[in-house]
């Protein structure tokens, strides 16, 4: 397990740079990674339900899912590199996907022999869709924030602050298992916080990440708070010190949060990953699930800046 993960890890970090600091491809690179993560998220959740027996399409809402992310980030890729006649195209676009989208839903139903079970696998594979669609489409557009003229290309701010979201939360959950794994050692062991759900989450761990992300929230503060950027309307890092501690303590509960509900999620459909495409570190709703409610915290975080 650790060896794969020694393999992963560094691999998932030299594509995040890739994304973040490759002005000119990282934007076009994003916007073929995300609906990729997006589409095995829905097929991962789609096949944890069907444990307990609510059938669905996981390949088809997959594919919807997709595609739905593919032409939502070329659209504001397009935006952001300032090319208006053809972001107008996919303005266009996008609604007519979701048209045909809901389309394919009726002629399911209408072509099914088994119209009960059409409606049941229909409706189930909506209902994965916006689950996991809402939350994380709000992170998905942190990227695609704001952009600032330097040199011959845009320098994309919205990328220092999904770097910043991506590295705060992802703390949290790095240190909560190194906390965690060290607290166990002691006469006694450690606490569990809430074992029905996961039994291996600690308070000790959770104490651990929550100041591991605090901290990662600082080392941020020290390096932009005084970029001429973090002062530019709309959604930006904040400057004051207060406002890192609170995103780090923020986005660190909201971390928890989410992987507390994924734990919920597998433990009722009785499996331990929700996949096994990333070798040593499960599926990829088990990377993904820390934001599932820190998309709507950051862009709180950014409205309440000070």
């Amino acid at each position: 397990m650790l060896k794969y993960r020694a393999i992963s890890f560094p691999l998932l970090l030299a594509l995040l740079a890739a994304i973040i600091y490759w002005s000119a491809g990282g934007p076009y690179l994003y916007a073929l990674i995300v609906p990729l993560v997006f589409a095995a998220v829905v097929y991962e959740v789609c096949e944890m339900v069907g444990r307990l027996g609510v059938k669905s399409y996981p390949r088809l809402a997959a594919m919807a899912g997709g595609v739905l992310f593919f032409v939502l980030m070329l659209f504001n890729v397009l935006i952001l590199f300032e090319k208006s006649e053809a972001a107008k195209v996919m303005a266009a676009v996008l609604p007519a996907t979701i048209a045909v989208a809901g389309i394919g839903g009726w002629l399911i139903l209408l072509f099914s022999r088994d119209r009960k079970a059409a409606i049941e696998k229909v409706l189930t594979s909506i209902g994965v869709l916006i689950l996991t669609g809402f939350p994380l489409v709000l992170v998905a557009l942190v990227y695609f924030n704001r952009n600032l003229p330097v040199g011959p290309v845009p320098l994309n701010i919205g990328a220092r602050q999904l770097l910043f979201l991506i590295l705060v939360t992802k703390a949290m959950d790095t240190g909560g298992y190194i906390f965690g794994k060290l607290s166990g050692y002691l006469p006694g062991g450690n606490h569990k916080i809430c074992p029905s759900v996961s039994p291996k989450k600690s308070w000790e761990g959770t104490i651990g990440g929550m100041a591991m992300s605090v901290g990662v929230s600082l080392i941020f503060w020290h390096i932009y708070a005084e970029a001429p950027f973090c002062r530019l309307p709309m959604q930006n890092l904040g400057t004051s010190l207060s406002w890192y501690v609170a995103a780090g303590i923020l986005l660190a509960i909201g971390s928890l949060a989410g992987d507390l509900t994924e734990s919920a999620l597998k433990r009722a459909c009785d499996v331990k990953d929700s996949g096994h495409i990333i070798p040593g570190m499960g599926g990829v709703f088990d990377v993904m699930d820390s934001f599932i409610y820190n998309g709507v915290i950051f862009w709180v975080l950014g409205a309440l800046r000070w």
